[in-house]
């Protein structure tokens, strides 16, 4: 099948019409993003009532259902403005990858960063990544590790807060 059979047009047109065609798609898909990200948005919500207090630390380990690496990085902001002293981690399953943002305020660096809680959770979905003290990001392919592995964060945000109040 010609590709001027499959625009329906004839060799003439061919060029215009793929532009065209293009240019639909495009719009397509920022379409699709703007809605997913008000999807997104819309569960805010939700999530400032999913925090749990552990010590002076607000925590918050959740999954975010059909959302990218940069609508997980923008809730993250969001709910950054919620709390001064947190521990977020934010995950997604992006095909048959996860992707995590975890972010940790600084008043709590000394006794972890958000490296330190992604590695936390990197290691439990056969994963990695990297950041910074306050922002790190990874991924993993484990996906049925991964209601686990969320669930384990406030017990560890717990178990490190104990620690190092024993030094």
């Amino acid at each position: 099948t010609s590709l001027a059979t499959l625009l329906k047009t004839d060799t003439s047109q061919l060029e215009s019409k793929l532009l065209l065609s293009i240019n639909e798609i495009k719009g397509l898909e920022k379409k699709v993003s703007d809605y997913k990200q008000r999807l997104a948005t819309s569960q805010l919500g939700d999530l400032y009532n999913q925090f749990e207090q552990v010590s002076d630390i607000a925590v918050l380990a959740v999954e975010i259902k059909d959302a990218d690496r940069t609508m997980l990085r923008q809730i993250m902001d969001r709910l950054k403005q919620k709390h001064d002293n947190y521990a977020i981690v934010l995950a997604s399953v992006i095909g048959d990858e996860i992707a995590v943002v975890v972010g940790v305020s600084q008043s709590s660096h000394n006794s972890f960063t958000a490296v330190d809680l992604l590695k936390h959770l990197t290691d439990q979905i056969d994963g990695k990544g990297g950041g910074r003290a306050d922002l790190a990001q990874g991924g993993g392919h484990n996906i049925a590790k991964l209601a686990g592995a969320l669930n384990s964060v406030v017990k560890w945000v717990d178990q490190l807060l104990v620690n190092s109040i024993k030094k």
